[in-house]
């Protein structure tokens, strides 16, 4: 009986300790553990020396780039779940110009040190609890030459001494890798478009009192307004960076119309008279383009890009399509009249080929102010003319420009 009974205390004792043991793996599992880039310390450590330890707290694994124009050290950081440092520091000694902290992806941190332009070496080594970032500035020390030391040998006859050839030690600098910090835009803009060829002409003729007359009109285009919104992304290709960017803009424009008519006598045969009028007409343009940009130069707070346009246009433009006149005696040419005006809104379309220079000037890091100088060529036919219309353009606007990721 007693040996019973111990028997039993004994599985009771072992299934209490069974369940105490799974029960707290299934709590640390359970657990939503958050790795948290805690804080970032620097020192300098040397006249040319500066070290910045990262403290993380859970694992993380890290990714070193560098990038250039203008030049930075960029540490990635993954998987980062919370950042509790500030996301700008002004360092400004050993070629550290600021260090800039942020989210470049979820669940990716990036550690930027925006560099000067004398570049300084660098090495990043895992500690406990992180990271830490060595920079430095090493100068390259001449080799002293030391002078040969001269010593007494008899020389056999048939025996010459072999020259040591000198073994030139040449310093490598390795190269990162570049690397895009933005990966999509969008910038808006607004500003003024310049007629390449302002005015555009058309002949027709009519028939009047039996006879023949004729009609000259000429438009003339004013400057319009635009405006211009842009979507695209960046690649690199061969560290040459290109964005692309796919463009709809909106052109609004007004042009004078002036029409001279030949128009035979109702009474006296062969006897034409001459009559003018004129008059305000407006159109509209829509032009859908794609632009790949090349990088020109890149600086820490500008850049220029540029590169060709190709696309497609179209719009409605106010063409006159029927008139209608009024009479009295003598008949002479201040006797006319214009009573009515028709006037037709004909549909254009055309391809859109040119090239486009973009300035930009960094006020943050994903948000900027740009200007743009463009140059299209647009000529589509008036089926009603019977001619191309030149609706070539210079334009230029200012707008501004937000990265994201």
């Amino acid at each position: 009986m007693k040996n019973s009974i111990k028997l039993l205390a004994a599985v009771i004792i072992l299934i209490s300790i069974s369940n105490i043991s799974t029960s707290y793996p299934q709590e640390e599992v359970t657990a939503e553990s958050v790795t948290e880039l805690k804080e970032i310390n620097f020192q300098i450590v040397e006249a040319d020396k500066i070290e910045f330890t990262v403290v993380v707290d859970g694992e993380f694994h890290y990714e070193v780039f560098g990038l250039t124009g203008p030049p930075r050290l960029a540490i990635d950081l993954f998987p980062i779940q919370k950042i509790s440092v500030g996301p700008y520091v002004d360092i400004g000694i050993i070629g550290v110009m600021r260090m800039r902290v942020g989210f470049f992806q979820p669940q990716v941190a990036r550690i930027v040190f925006d560099l000067g332009d004398r570049i300084p070496n660098y090495s990043v080594t895992s500690v406990e609890g992180g990271i830490k970032v060595v920079l430095w500035f090493e100068e390259a020390m001449p080799k002293e030459e030391k002078p040969p030391e001269v010593e007494e040998v008899e020389i056999e006859p048939k025996k010459i001494p072999e020259e040591v050839p000198e073994v030139v030690t040449e310093e490598i600098v390795p190269r990162v890798p570049r690397v895009l910090e933005h990966n999509y835009f969008i910038q808006a803009k607004t500003g003024i478009g310049f007629p390449v060829s302002p005015s555009f002409e058309a002949q027709s003729s009519f028939t009047l009192y039996g006879e023949e007359g004729s009609l000259d009109e000429n438009y003339k285009l004013k400057t319009n307004l635009l405006f211009d919104l842009n979507i695209g992304r960046f690649f690199q290709i061969k560290n040459i960076l290109l964005k692309v960017n796919l463009s709809l803009s909106y052109l609004s424009f007004k042009n004078d119309g002036s029409f001279s008519m030949t128009l035979p006598h109702p009474v006296v045969p062969d006897n034409p008279r001459d009559y003018t009028f004129d008059d305000s007409l407006k159109g509209n343009v829509f032009n859908i383009s794609v632009a790949p940009l090349f990088s020109i130069m890149e600086k820490r707070k500008f850049g220029v890009w540029a590169g060709p346009i190709i696309g497609f246009s179209f719009g409605k433009l106010n063409i006159l399509e029927d008139f209608d006149l009024e009479e009295q005696s003598p008949f002479t040419s201040t006797e006319i009249t214009v009573t009515t005006k028709t006037y037709l809104d004909e549909n254009i379309s055309s391809l859109i080929f040119g090239g486009v220079g973009n300035f930009e000037y960094k006020i943050s890091r994903n948000f900027s102010l740009v200007l743009d100088a463009k140059f299209f060529y647009l000529s589509p036919k008036s089926k009603t003319l019977d001619t191309r219309i030149g609706l070539s353009q210079i334009q230029l606007a200012v707008g501004f420009l937000f990265y994201f990721y």
